[in-house]
């Protein structure tokens, strides 16, 4: 059974699994065009957040903002890493560096044979998430069910740290397309020198055979 919450007509997933890897960039920057390119099977962001602050000649940083880009055209073209950097380039104030770069929005493919996901505590209390199929191919919506925080996957890029949540469940367990794609993505960014250094323990046996339930 998969497991979510019901509040107030929306759906709120479980089970908000973290995995963090730790790579060779060293700026947030890299790291988001890093992960753009290795989650590309697994999330295409649609809208993100980017955090940046000023560097004075003495090197106090100060006046953080945070800032937002979305994709040209919403639900229909993802934000690429050609782009982002356009984008930042004139967003940029003069010595301003970026501390993190977070995905608000995003769509989440999925393999063509998946029709639908479905998720409850009951067989009475179930919410049904379609799958939508056109030139971009089979993909999920989750917004219609459920806030960005808590979308399938999201993920979080800082100077040397990516941070990845996973919120659904299908995406966890082992066995299955989705994770799957979840943990091809984990073994792509080891390929590229990144290294795995958290865990949280939604991933020991006895977790995932609870979330498999």
């Amino acid at each position: 059974m998969e497991q979510a919450l019901i509040a107030k007509g929306r759906l709120i997933p479980f089970p908000g699994a973290t995995l963090s890897l730790t790579g060779p960039s060293h700026d947030a920057a890299s790291s988001f065009l890093i992960a753009l390119d290795l989650v590309r099977h697994l999330l295409q962001p649609e809208r993100v957040s980017v955090e940046g602050y000023l560097i004075d000649d003495d090197g106090t940083e100060h006046d953080l903002r945070i800032v937002e880009l979305h994709a040209p055209v919403a639900r229909e073209s993802e934000i690429a890493a050609a782009s982002f950097e356009h984008w930042w380039g004139s967003a940029r104030r003069p010595r301003e560096a970026i501390t993190g770069i977070s995905v608000i929005a995003a769509r989440y493919p999925v393999p063509s044979e998946i029709t639908g996901l479905d998720f409850g505590y009951s067989a009475n209390d179930r919410v049904h998430v379609d799958v939508i199929r056109d030139a971009y191919g089979a993909w999920i919506d989750p917004y219609d069910v459920t806030v960005p925080t808590e979308a399938p996957v999201t993920l979080r890029a800082t100077e040397t740290r990516i941070t990845m949540s996973i919120h659904w469940s299908q995406w966890l367990v082992p066995g299955n397309p989705l994770s799957e794609r979840f943990q091809h993505a984990i073994d792509s960014f080891v390929a590229a020198g990144w290294s795995v250094t958290r865990h949280s323990d939604h991933w020991t046996p006895e977790m995932l055979e609870h979330y498999r339930e």
